[in-house]
């Protein structure tokens, strides 16, 4: 007589796609006013961790402006899900300029959803073409490895009210 099983048996997870996978089921959008805190959070605390050294509450109060200055003038493109456009799994604040010339401000990926593709995703919405030049206002802890192969710039003057216009001017032709 054969013994039955004295263990339980349970039922595998059901599938879920952005655990399950190598790549995410993303939806890439602009971003909009439901969009504004996470954004603004996000890049204040992020920016902020890499920048310990200056006083916090100045830190927080003039940045602020400064990212609110470059949101006008910009464009911020959001990776959410497929399924729920409010779960977002990164942004991208960026601008392409009347000359052709690419500027990003700011990208930030949410820790669990790096090494997914998203910054790269979020370059298309820019026309990005591998190797052109992409000018940088803010430079974070990646930005060494990642220069080479995205060549990229750091222009810590674009953050200023008239760094754009000076990028875009003969002057300073690139």
């Amino acid at each position: 007589m054969q013994q039955r099983r004295k263990e339980f048996r349970a039922a595998s997870e059901r599938y879920n796609p952005v655990r399950d996978s190598d790549k995410l089921p993303v939806y890439i959008r602009l971003a909009d006013s439901g969009d504004a805190s996470f954004v603004y959070k996000s890049w204040l605390d992020s920016w902020w961790v890499q920048n310990k050294d200056q006083f916090q509450p100045l830190f927080y109060k003039g940045h602020r402006q400064t990212i609110a200055r470059l949101m006008e003038d910009a464009i911020t493109v959001i990776a959410c899900s497929d399924d729920d456009p409010n779960l977002i799994f990164a942004w991208m604040c960026g601008v392409r300029t009347k000359n052709g010339r690419l500027i990003i401000h700011y990208c930030y990926t949410k820790e669990a959803f790096r090494k997914f593709g998203l910054a790269k995703a979020l370059l298309g919405y820019f026309d990005y073409t591998k190797g052109e030049p992409i000018l940088c206002s803010h430079r974070s802890f990646i930005f060494r490895d990642i220069k080479q192969p995205y060549n990229l710039f750091y222009v810590p003057s674009l953050q200023q009210p008239d760094g754009v216009s000076k990028i875009e001017s003969e002057e300073w032709r690139l």
